[in-house]
């Protein structure tokens, strides 16, 4: 899902830019929160794209299922005795859920390293500059 590359490429931008940009460690924690915040509307976006193929999916089964039982009701064989609601699931279930779970864990991951770093930012920032600075 593109909404997960972008928003992994948008959290790197931030950080990297917070923490180039900040001259303490308060100011990087709070690309922390930037971070959460991103990643919150990311989650709503992608709830919005997985309803979408959900229902293209529900649709396409249903029409398929509806045409050939039409077809068989023609040719006078029997229909098909398949419900398009169980084959719907069963298609959400091959073609949708990985994808969704795909995208909830690099959510889940993204949250976690803002929280990480709203919370712990500033000894984070700490440390990195004591491990680059001569003294």
């Amino acid at each position: 899902m593109k909404i997960v590359i972008v928003s992994w490429i948008l959290v790197f931008i931030l950080v990297l830019i917070h923490f180039i940009c900040s001259s303490d460690g308060e100011n990087f924690a709070r690309s922390g929160a930037a971070i959460v915040s991103l990643v919150l509307m990311s989650e709503v976006l992608i709830i919005r794209q997985i309803k979408q193929i959900k229902d293209q999916v529900e649709e396409k089964v249903s029409d398929e299922v509806g045409i050939a039982n039409y077809q068989a009701e023609r040719a006078r064989r029997p229909q098909i005795k398949a419900d398009p609601y169980i084959v719907s699931k069963n298609a959400i279930a091959r073609i949708v859920y990985p994808k969704e779970l795909i995208a909830q864990t690099n959510i889940l991951l993204m949250a976690i390293i803002g929280t990480i770093l709203w919370g712990y930012g500033d000894l984070l920032f700490e440390w990195v500059i004591s491990l680059y600075v001569i003294t």
